[in-house]
């Protein structure tokens, strides 16, 4: 049997693969991230493990700070405690700024201090990027973010299997590990990150909870489980997007006696058609100068869902999107409107996890002008257009 000396068995250890090591503890306090952003508000939300006594401090820009008690929601069979704090009552395209103080330890403590901006209808820009498929990979995000500027997006969407069957076990570790990472990469202190569930964030023992750590507008976490609505719209500038869940990937072959539960999850589309159809009569997106619709899982072409196309495409042919996102598919591909299924409108779909096949969307949205690029890991453009009004 070969002997290694202390020293020796260090330097072993320091050549493996970080993948192969056993990754850092996360700090007791995590940064707080932004979530669901409107003309009127925006809320902070702090993951801790023993923070107590949590408050928000913040003002406009120009203003003092003033303090909000945040509440606190304690995620079972988890060290966990996610804070919230609802910013409410202001103007659209408001900024300010906030951080969040707390005792830790017996000690006052607080975060640095994050800047924020409500929505605004009449902004002349929405500038926005898109990760897909992550699937828990904290380099491939890292990697793609490289290849963009601060000043080029207000807010990131999650589009899906980016908390990958998301699992009570270890206290939810990957499930923190996750939205730490996304935090700190995408900026999502001081610019919104939104949260569009794919098909593994409805897999495995924490998928329930998951809606602990999200707030969209119409999410209940305390609703039954297939009646939690995960769908949503928002008006940013020029922009009007409305988002669908297409929950599990099931198909019409797929056995009722599945883990896909075919049965319930085409229950949550026909649901969601109902919504579907009442939204776009109420024509929400008034005077936007684009539409834009996004799902994991694409209603068109390869991989797509059956009953989703069966129960939406209808609704959504009818209402004037000039352009369609998803994923799900690991492979990257634009089809033009007209093309695999007649899709009302170009189609986006992003790749990933891996670093050589992920993918980063980058959009800009302007009165007469919608700009999109798909940029790989490398920062190579795999395909861009601009189309005007």
């Amino acid at each position: 049997m070969t002997h290694y000396t202390v020293a020796a068995l260090v330097g072993l250890l320091a050549l493996l693969p970080l993948a192969a090591q056993a990754p850092a503890e996360l700090p007791a306090v995590l940064a707080p991230y932004l979530q669901n952003p409107t003309s009127d508000g925006i809320t902070v939300r702090l993951p801790a493990r023993s923070a107590e006594q949590v408050r928000v401090a913040w003002g406009l820009e120009g203003q003092p700070l003033t303090e909000l008690a945040a509440t606190a929601v304690a995620i079972d069979n988890t060290p966990w405690t996610v804070w919230r704090a609802r910013l409410s009552g202001l103007k659209a395209g408001a900024a300010g700024r906030y951080e969040v103080r707390y005792r830790l330890d017996g000690a006052e403590a607080k975060t640095p201090l994050y800047h924020f901006h409500t929505l605004d209808p009449r902004a002349g820009t929405a500038r926005f990027v898109v990760v897909n498929d992550l699937h828990d990979r904290e380099p491939t995000l890292a990697a793609l973010v490289k290849q963009v500027r601060p000043e080029d997006f207000d807010f990131s969407v999650l589009l899906g299997d980016c908390i990958a069957d998301p699992k009570v076990a270890g206290g939810a570790a990957q499930v923190f590990r996750d939205i730490d990472a996304y935090t700190r990469l995408l900026n999502a202190s001081n610019k919104p990150m939104l949260l569009v569930r794919g098909n593994h964030e409805t897999r495995n023992t924490f998928a329930r909870q998951l809606a602990l750590l999200f707030d969209l507008p119409l999410l209940d976490p305390t609703a039954k489980w297939g009646d939690d609505q995960w769908q949503f719209m928002l008006r940013a500038g020029p922009l009007w997007m409305l988002v669908l869940d297409t929950g599990e990937d099931d198909d019409l072959s797929t056995p009722e006696t599945s883990y896909k539960a075919p049965k319930l999850w085409q229950s949550v589309r026909r649901r969601e058609a109902d919504w579907l159809r009442d939204t776009l009569a109420a024509k929400p997106w008034g005077d936007a100068a684009w539409r834009l619709y996004a799902s994991h899982i694409p209603v068109y072409g390869d991989g797509h869902s059956l009953t989703a196309q069966q129960y939406w495409a209808p609704l959504l042919a009818d209402a004037g999107f000039d352009l369609l996102l998803a994923g799900h598919t690991h492979s990257w591909r634009v089809t033009p409107r007209g093309a695999d299924g007649q899709p009302s409108a170009t189609l986006v779909v992003g790749g990933g996890p891996d670093v050589a096949k992920a993918t980063l969307g980058l959009y800009a949205v302007t009165d007469r002008q919608l700009s999109r690029k798909l940029l790989a890991a490398d920062g190579t453009v795999l395909a861009a257009a601009t189309v005007a009004r």
